[in-house]
């Protein structure tokens, strides 16, 4: 799936493959549960939504370099070399399904804003402001990642 966004087309793929996970799945890297990591992918699709608040802890000089190597080049990032700002994750998510069905509503929010909207800028934590239509890559890489932790 290199250099997928997360778009219409792709939305139903994205869907079935978070469906298809169980919710104890086991991980093949990192520290999250399977819930923990819904719960991740629905807080970053609200950030990008602007239903949550963030805080910018991008650098400016830093953007360019960031989004070739992490959504240009490596598609598929190396295990464990990124790690999530604590504003993205919730410790406390226990129950999968519910985060699923959450992280799936979210999703679907954000595909039909981005559809509607490619130009909007919206804060993205780690590369500062960017347009929609560049978080539809983000999301697609971030979320395929994320869903291949878990084998699925």
């Amino acid at each position: 799936m290199a250099r997928i966004d997360l778009d219409r087309a792709t939305l139903p793929e994205f869907e079935r493959r978070m469906s298809a996970l169980a919710p104890d799945a086991e991980r093949l890297w990192g520290t999250l549960s399977v819930a923990r990591m819904f719960a991740h992918l629905r807080i970053t699709y609200e950030i990008s939504l602007e239903e949550r608040a963030a805080k910018d802890e991008s650098r400016a000089w830093l953007l360019p370099v960031l989004w070739v190597l992490l959504f240009e080049l490596w598609t598929r990032w190396p295990h464990g070399v990124i790690q999530a700002s604590p504003q993205f994750l919730n410790d406390a998510a226990e129950d999968a399904e519910g985060e699923r069905d959450l992280a799936i509503a979210a999703m679907r929010r954000f595909v039909e804003r981005a559809e509607n909207d490619p130009g909007r800028k919206v804060l993205e934590p780690m590369l500062g402001r960017v347009t929609l239509k560049r978080w539809r890559r983000i999301h697609g890489v971030h979320t395929d990642y994320h869903l291949r932790q878990f084998g699925g």
